[in-house]
């Protein structure tokens, strides 16, 4: 809900040519590497109502606690699927580059 909430109050992004159907909607930060464009956030819709932009904003608050919970699971499967094919790789003695630095980043924490 909140996603959608946000991409009511949020302008169209008209410059990906890629779309195949469907609207974007910029929700969050833009890189630099826009064309013509400057790195930060984007924009409410020009003429946005008090309650849109105090609704907005309640919205924005719980985003990052959804950031948070998405980052969480995928950094569980990722570590679970690093350690299947490390265990895989062990038992098939392949050669894996990145085995020391996996290694050497699951000690850290």
């Amino acid at each position: 809900m909140t996603l959608i909430s946000l991409s009511q109050n949020r302008q169209e992004i008209k410059t990906n040519k890629q779309i195949i159907g469907g609207i974007m909607k910029g929700i969050g930060f833009h890189p630099s590497s826009d064309s013509g464009k400057a790195a930060g956030f984007y924009s409410r819709k020009p003429g946005s109502t008090p309650y849109q932009i105090e609704t907005d904003n309640n919205q924005w608050t719980k985003l990052h606690q959804y950031d948070k919970f998405v980052y969480a699971r995928i950094s569980h499967s990722s570590k679970l699927a690093a350690n299947e094919n490390l265990s895989l790789m062990e038992v098939a003695q392949l050669p894996n580059f990145s085995q020391l630095k996996w290694t050497s980043s699951n000690q850290k924490e």
